[in-house]
């Protein structure tokens, strides 16, 4: 084995993997800053938002009135009407008992169930003005909450990019010349690990060896890929000829049904001439 240069591609692989886990690690703070972000402008929308089921809540009271008011007021009229027409015999005790019994009996199975929608209703608009005059006060709040936890946490984690941006570009710097040896194309973490593979298993023992070996293997695998490529187009391929497949049974199945109702029909207008 070439000690010479393994040496150097582990080198140059430590740092071009550290390069990629730096550059990893501040995509992944930079996407919980865009969350966090995200957030406070969810919280802020929400502030001008409607209630939960509060549109539901609305139309359900609406229709309650719609129905229960003029049921309600129909009834009641119709009670007062049969209330203070009836007669009871027996003194005036006996005739105000009767009808407070004759309004309560023809109350409850007529009148009770409308009033309930109409109640019903009235609970359902109140409760949305409450739920909307809470939000309101509550939602601004809410809002200042989540503004104040997820700038802090913003700020704390700008401050780790910049420490780890910072501390990696010294650690580069300083480092850089270790991939002096390489070609351009051929400073990625994915290639050096390759060829320092390739270099430790025997199969190459000089650089260019080294860097054919890897150009064979992307070969290879972009090979692999426009074979599975390929392989899925097909399977797309024979999908919509099946499908064509199948259109073309159904449109030969229906026209030879309707050349079966033609023949049937010439058939009877034969029979008909042959009647005449």
């Amino acid at each position: 084995m070439n000690q010479e240069l393994y040496q150097q591609l582990l080198e140059a692989g430590r740092l071009l993997v550290r390069d990629e886990n730096t550059k990893n690690e501040i995509r992944q703070l930079q996407t919980q800053i865009k969350d966090n972000t995200a957030a406070i402008e969810a919280a802020k929308k929400n502030i001008s938002a409607k209630p939960k089921h509060s549109t539901w809540r609305t139309i359900l009271g609406i229709i309650c009135l719609i129905v229960g008011c003029p049921l309600t007021f129909a009834g009641t009229m119709a009670l007062l009407v049969v209330t203070f027409t009836i007669e009871v015999s027996g003194g005036p005790i006996i005739d105000i008992l009767g009808r407070l019994l004759v309004a309560a009996v023809f109350f409850i199975p007529f009148v009770a169930p409308f009033l309930a929608v109409t109640i019903a209703g009235i609970i359902l608009l109140l409760s949305v003005l409450v739920s909307t005059k809470k939000h309101k006060k509550k939602a601004p709040a809410v809002y200042e909450q989540i503004k104040a936890k997820n700038e802090a946490e913003n700020k704390i984690l700008e401050e780790r990019i910049n420490q780890i941006a910072d501390e990696f570009i010294e650690y580069w710097n300083s480092s850089l010349h270790l991939l002096d040896f390489l070609p351009e194309d051929y400073r990625t973490a994915h290639a050096v690990c390759f060829m320092l593979k390739a270099v430790k298993n025997l199969r190459a023992d000089t650089l260019k060896e080294a860097i054919n070996l890897y150009d064979q293997e992307l070969k290879h695998l972009e090979a692999m890929a426009a074979a599975e490529r390929q392989r899925i187009q097909n399977e797309e391929l024979l999908y919509t000829m099946e499908l064509l497949n199948l259109n073309m049974e159904t449109m030969n199945s229906n026209q030879e049904r309707t050349n079966r109702k033609l023949d049937d029909i010439s058939f009877m207008q034969s029979m008909q001439m042959f009647d005449d």
